[in-house]
């Protein structure tokens, strides 16, 4: 319930802000809202049997640290992502980071960063893949603009292309949140079809989703 909640609120709370920037009728929040959650599913529903959750996925299951990266919004999607994920990961022996937090160690090779990125050219951004890269790690990206550097650096790209208005709310963000959610659901799903015995509080978690 939680989960549905944060990100149910993420919708809500950025419907508002596209009708205070148009200066709308509080009305038109809850239409935005409505529209944004329809074409933020419609594209997660596509993205679940893409070559991105395969690869996330295959990654996710093999005992490699996880790393999470993105500034501004970004980072907020990352993290979000990574706290779910990270419930999963840690049940298995493994251990999620988000870049920029206190005691993130080193990557290593096999180690893979999920990255999140609008514009896919944030120089800071760019560096860390770079460096992921170097050091043998693999990378995912959530990218706007497909054509980007951090696109061209990473394994495998989610490209989720939204209008772009200078100052106006983007529904970037709150679309990739929801495009990720489905993440820790696919990996419990994958380790129970190897036979994995996962702890019974994720087990409980997961049906609750599941209904």
């Amino acid at each position: 319930m939680e989960d549905t909640f944060v990100l149910a609120s993420g919708i809500l709370f950025h419907g508002i802000s596209e009708a205070l920037y148009d200066d709308a009728l509080p009305r038109k929040a809850y239409e935005y809202a409505l529209e944004t959650c329809r074409e933020a599913i419609e594209i997660a529903e596509h993205s679940i049997a893409s070559e991105f959750y395969r690869f996330v996925v295959d990654k996710l299951e093999a005992r490699h640290l996880c790393f999470f990266a993105g500034l501004g919004s970004s980072h907020e999607v990352a993290r979000m992502t990574a706290v779910r994920v990270g419930h999963v990961k840690r049940a298995v022996g493994d251990q999620v980071f988000v870049a920029r937090e206190t005691s993130t160690p080193s990557p290593r090779a096999g180690d893979l960063l999920i990255v999140v990125s609008n514009s896919g050219e944030t120089e800071i951004v760019a560096g860390w893949c770079k460096n992921f890269k170097r050091m043998g790690g693999a990378i995912a990206a959530v990218v706007g603009n497909p054509d980007s550097t951090i696109a061209s650096l990473a394994d495998v790209t989610l490209p989720i292309q939204t209008p772009r208005e200078p100052g106006k709310p983007n529904r970037f963000y709150i679309t990739a949140a929801i495009t990720l959610s489905p993440l820790p659901i696919m990996l419990i799903e994958r380790l129970e079809r190897i036979g994995f015995k996962l702890p019974e509080y994720i087990i409980r978690w997961y049906q609750s989703l599941m209904g």
